[in-house]
C-alpha cells in the first residue's frame, strides 16, 4: 500500500508559491516574505507606522 501512494504523490505537482520559496531560499541576502515568513518579529518603528496610517486615513 505505502509503495502505491508514494508513486501516487509523487504526479501530484507542487504548488508555484512552494517552487518560488525554494528558488528564493538559495538567494544571498533575500528576506523572504511567504509561507509565514519571515520568522522575526516586527520593528516596533514598523508597528506604530502601520498604526497611525491606519488613524489618519
Amino acid at each position: 500500500m505505502s509503495e502505491h501512494m508514494r508513486k501516487i504523490l509523487n504526479d501530484v505537482p507542487t504548488l508555484k508559491v512552494f517552487d518560488f520559496s525554494q528558488y528564493v531560499s538559495k538567494i544571498p541576502g533575500i528576506i523572504k516574505f511567504t509561507i509565514g515568513e519571515p520568522d522575526f518579529d516586527t520593528p516596533e518603528y514598523v508597528k506604530r507606522t502601520g498604526i497611525e496610517s491606519i488613524e489618519n486615513n
